[in-house]
């Protein structure tokens, strides 16, 4: 049985989002050529250091004083941002 989402964005709704925008940039700046959100996940755990980056930037957080904005852990849960 096939399942149709009860409603489903236009283009111009999907082209205009922050999302888009944000895949635009790490395109730019990253060629990782995210073209949906599946492509955004995948860029985001093979390149977990320039995602964190450019979502820190792009969010507008804060000055990141230099260092890594994400250092890896043993486990997710023993992940750090900022060096925290």
């Amino acid at each position: 049985m096939k399942t149709t989402p009860p409603w489903m964005p236009s283009a111009k709704t999907v082209e205009n989002s922050c999302m888009a925008q944000f895949m635009a940039e790490i395109n730019a700046a990253q060629r990782p050529n995210c073209r949906s959100y599946s492509n955004l996940h995948a860029f985001s755990i093979r390149g977990t250091d320039a995602f964190w980056a450019k979502a820190w930037d792009f969010l507008g957080i804060g000055e990141r004083g230099g260092g890594p904005v994400f250092t890896k852990g043993k486990r997710f849960e023993d992940a750090r941002f900022l060096g925290a």
